[in-house]
């Protein structure tokens, strides 16, 4: 996923995104682009998910502090979403 902020940070460090798989497993990134001294890694968030032809939904917290979330995501492809177009995760959750 490659995130875009825009109350955030623009490339969205710091922001956490959790995903779940139709199967239930959970997992969750950070948003990070540092890697080591004088190294640097590619912000997009990867997820590792097998088998999985689906994801059931995903959520950003952003930086700002906001939530969103995305229902029924496709898999094997960079997604691209910008803060302020998912859905609001229930009551709207901060971090």
């Amino acid at each position: 996923m490659r995130l875009e902020g825009t109350k955030t940070n623009r490339s969205a460090y710091g922001s956490l995104v959790e995903l779940v798989r139709k199967d239930g497993t959970y997992m969750k990134r950070r948003v990070r682009g540092d890697g080591s001294y004088l190294a640097a890694n590619d912000p997009r968030v990867h997820f590792g998910l097998g088998q999985a032809a689906e994801i059931d939904h995903l959520s950003v917290h952003w930086l700002a502090g906001d939530c969103e979330s995305w229902k029924a995501m496709r898999v094997d492809t960079i997604l691209n979403l910008k803060e302020g177009t998912g859905q609001a995760c229930g009551g709207n959750q901060k971090r």
